[in-house]
């Protein structure tokens, strides 16, 4: 059984409320054009698009059709996931911990190295993994997203705080792995796992 099929799909008229989703890529240098467009698709396709409020954070993106800014700075972009009902993320650690910080269960697309969008498949391992654990919804593909956004819009799901500090110590520990590989010292902003 899918994600999709556990959430139940609906249709553009079973949503009553306006939602606000918001769509980061990051700061990463390489574009994801595929997200981008295929949240355009997707709102294309809405016929109730009244309901919806879109707002894309593109990075190096050119724009799409929906409103969007290139980048946002820290403050501007936890604002806009606060004022979010649902967010579709990138597959990175910060991103995912930031929307789940904020009690939203990410809808999560991560880069594709074969696309051009990142170096490697560290982001879709992972996503992958993150999804088994239930503490992310994975969309890989168009229809993924697609079904993921027309069931969230109906019911966003929503995260206990308390359920997070496994994800904050593997954040701090992805990121101390990276920070050796590219020899950066970023211990001023990750979260330090207790030593046992």
């Amino acid at each position: 059984m899918s994600q999709i099929d556990n959430i139940g799909l609906v249709t553009a008229s079973d949503r009553v409320a306006t939602r606000k989703i918001l769509v980061t890529v990051g700061t990463d240098h390489h574009r994801f054009d595929r997200l981008i467009s295929w949240f355009d698709d997707w709102v294309a396709e809405q016929t109730v698009a009244d309901h919806i409020e879109g707002f894309v954070q593109r990075g190096t993106s050119p724009p799409g059709k929906v409103e969007s800014s290139d980048y946002l700075d820290f403050s501007a972009l936890r604002q806009r996931i606060r004022a979010s009902e649902v967010v579709v993320t990138h597959g990175g650690p910060g991103s995912i911990m930031e929307c789940r910080r904020w009690g939203l269960l990410p809808i999560v697309c991560p880069r594709d190295p074969n696309h051009g969008e990142h170096v490697d498949n560290h982001q879709q391992l992972f996503s992958r993994r993150l999804a088994a654990q239930g503490q992310i919804l994975l969309a890989e593909t168009k229809i993924d997203l697609f079904g993921l956004l027309d069931s969230m819009t109906v019911e966003p799901q929503f995260v206990s705080h308390s359920d997070d500090r496994h994800i904050e110590r593997a954040v701090g520990r992805v990121a101390r792995v990276i920070d050796r590989l590219v020899g950066n010292d970023a211990t001023s902003w990750q979260t330090k796992e207790p030593r046992t």
